[in-house]
């Protein structure tokens, strides 16, 4: 998603998009990861569809990486129900 206003000083800046930063996120899955995933989906700044679809068809993980990745993002959606 490009960047530019009086902020950059008419540079571009280039930032990921949110899902697919969540998803960078998620796959990375650190404490700090996750607290921030928390604090995207509390406010619904993401939609936890579209995250899983690309977690699923876009990011190339192996089987078994791609199913551990799955379940630490079911914990942490659960997690915001309780």
């Amino acid at each position: 998603v490009p960047i530019k206003n009086v902020n950059t000083r008419g540079c571009t800046g280039w930032c990921l998009e949110m899902h697919d930063l969540a998803v960078a996120k998620l796959i990375a899955g650190r404490e700090k990861d996750m607290v921030f995933l928390t604090e995207l989906l509390r406010p619904q700044l993401i939609d936890p569809d579209l995250v899983s679809t690309s977690l699923t068809f876009v990011t190339g993980l192996s089987p078994d990486r791609l199913a551990s990745v799955q379940a630490r993002w079911k914990r942490g959606i659960l997690s915001m129900k309780d």
